[in-house]
């Protein structure tokens, strides 16, 4: 059974560990194995981070041991012009695919939108990561356009879509 909640700055350790073996097992993110080195320190600058801004949030999902095997980050900027606008990004262990935690994280993330004013919601994903482009359709967002070679993974390019979803 996945459980959602609100991320924690004490939770520093087990989400370094949770992104370490995400970056190691996740063939369409920014980061090859290893790149992101993230620590325990730079977990906890992360997750510091993002309680301290205004509107920018973090979900972890849990399995019954509590481990975390899946987030979704939501970041707002605090300027003025941009503030309705927030940014996500999701990512889910693969032992966990298909087990409805990318769902129960896209709900989560989208109550939140909700809730703080927030009228524009917007991700980039590349365009073969075909199950995170389900998702996010299945969501009600909508590619906006296209970013060609954007991506660099070995020696293979790929394009990355941008998508939103508006909350007029």
């Amino acid at each position: 059974m996945i459980t959602i909640r609100h991320s924690d700055i004490k939770d520093y350790e087990p989400f370094a560990k949770f992104i370490s073996i995400l970056d190691s097992e996740a063939p369409f993110i920014l980061y090859d194995p290893d790149e992101r080195k993230m620590d325990n320190d730079k977990a906890k600058k992360f997750l510091t981070r993002i309680s301290l801004e205004n509107k920018s949030v973090a979900f972890f999902a849990l399995n019954e041991s509590n481990e975390i095997v899946g987030f979704v980050c939501g970041e707002v900027s605090n300027y003025n012009r941009t503030s309705h606008i927030m940014s996500i990004n999701i990512g889910v262990l693969k032992q966990y695919h298909r087990s409805g935690a990318g769902r129960f994280l896209a709900n989560k993330i989208l109550e939140y939108v909700k809730l703080n004013q927030i009228t524009r919601v917007e991700a980039s994903i590349i365009k073969n990561n075909i199950p995170s482009l389900n998702l996010a359709k299945r969501f009600g967002f909508e590619i906006e356009g296209i970013k060609k070679n954007s991506i660099k993974i070995g020696n293979v390019y790929y394009d990355e879509y941008f998508l939103s979803k508006l909350f007029l």
